[in-house]
């Protein structure tokens, strides 16, 4: 009778104690994301430089009651102030990382005299969707916030974004909007176009000048989408490069020189 009550109190406490963890882990949001924070971790790192092999210098940016966003920060050496580029990396929401476009980002700085800082967002597998553009964001307005530290004119920037990145630094563009914070512009290239940006521009709300930059043959969607934003009057500089992979830009390529020189040109626009 003895082993029976013992078994029965231990059986007791241990449901006690899984409903407490369900509850925790099931309804709690924090604790659902430091749990997949920790079994992410391992393998995002995979993707990370040693730190002495970087162009750039490596920077988290600290956030209230937030965890802290990994950026890569490439500064032309000047006196005066420098305009600053905020760019989202490539990638379908799931994977990419900064570090895979270090070089580009140093070629960027050399041939621009910009700086640049690149933000590597939270995957969705980790947070949903609305998290990643709140990081991109917070790193803006951190920048701004701290623009002495870090030489840079608050009042020139830009958003830029590959793909998924694209959408993202859009959307951050968004909600800089809202709190009365306007980028100059916006460059995207092959981004993740659905119809939150068509219904943007339909809207008449959709935020610009925009610099639009699409590869391949099923380019049609991007047309669309430039398409509808010339309808929505929304400044727009547009090229299709349908005889190009999604990621000459980051390589040696024939068209590579020319397509630079030509977001350039956008860019010395945006920021005069």
């Amino acid at each position: 009778m003895g082993m029976l009550y013992t078994i029965g109190i231990l059986s007791s406490v241990s449901l006690v104690i899984l409903s407490i963890l369900y509850s925790l882990l099931g309804y709690n949001m924090y604790f659902q994301n430091r749990l997949i924070e920790m079994l992410t971790d391992t393998a995002a790192n995979k993707s990370k430089k040693d730190e002495k092999e970087l162009y750039g210098r490596r920077y988290y940016v600290k956030r209230e009651k937030l965890r802290e966003v990994r950026v890569n920060i490439y500064q032309p050496v000047s006196e005066e102030k420098t305009p600053v580029i905020f760019i989202a990396h490539p990638g379908n929401f799931i994977d990419g990382d900064i570090d895979d476009i270090d070089s580009f980002c140093e070629d960027l700085k050399n041939r621009w005299n910009v700086a640049i800082v690149c933000i590597n967002y939270t995957k969705i597998d980790v947070h949903k969707t609305t998290y990643p553009q709140q990081e991109i964001k917070d790193v803006v307005t951190y920048f701004r916030q701290n623009c002495e530290e870090f030489n840079i004119d608050k009042s020139r920037f830009l958003l830029m974004g590959f793909e998924a990145g694209g959408y993202l630094a859009l959307i951050a563009g968004v909600n800089l909007l809202s709190e009365g914070i306007v980028p100059r512009g916006y460059i995207v290239m092959n981004p993740y176009i659905d119809y939150v940006q068509i219904s943007f521009a339909r809207a008449g709300i959709h935020p610009g000048p925009m610099t639009v930059i699409a590869t391949g043959k099923d380019t049609f969607k991007c047309e669309e989408y430039i398409y509808e934003l010339d309808r929505a009057g929304i400044l727009t500089y547009s090229k299709i490069y349908q005889d190009q992979t999604g990621d000459f830009l980051f390589h040696d390529d024939e068209r590579k020189e020319e397509a630079l020189q030509w977001i350039k040109e956008n860019v010395d626009y945006f920021l005069k």
